[in-house]
């Protein structure tokens, strides 16, 4: 099946291709032709989502590094807690098969929520 002739659906101001699936409320929700679609799974481990996409944090500066060892651009939605009852949310670009890092502080705790694959220009 072709899903580059699919709809896309947005979450958040984001754009999602057909097929991606993300964690919202608790719930997994799915692209589905340009509809989010329930699953009906609970999504109580959001990082099975990540298949291309590996992180690791340096404790020190509290920056967040990413891996993609996919050969294609993927986007991260990573949500960081500053532990005073704010929650920061960023989206990062990795292209394929390269390296990104996003600034944290130390001390922040932080959860990858879901990738995606980049916006196609055009």
């Amino acid at each position: 099946m072709d899903n580059s002739k699919k709809e896309k659906c947005v979450y958040d101001g984001k754009e999602y291709s057909h097929g991606s699936k993300l964690c919202a409320s608790g719930e997994v929700i799915r692209c589905h032709d340009g509809e989010w679609e329930d699953t009906g799974e609970a999504c109580d481990d959001e990082s099975r989502f990540l298949k291309c996409i590996t992180a690791r944090p340096d404790v020190v500066t509290g920056k967040v590094k990413f891996v993609n060892k996919c050969g294609e651009c993927k986007m991260v939605w990573i949500e960081f807690d500053a532990g005073d009852g704010r929650v920061v949310d960023e989206h990062v670009e990795v292209k394929g098969r390269s390296r990104a890092e996003i600034e944290g502080r130390p001390g922040w705790n932080w959860r990858l929520l879901s990738e995606w694959d980049c916006k196609e220009d055009g």
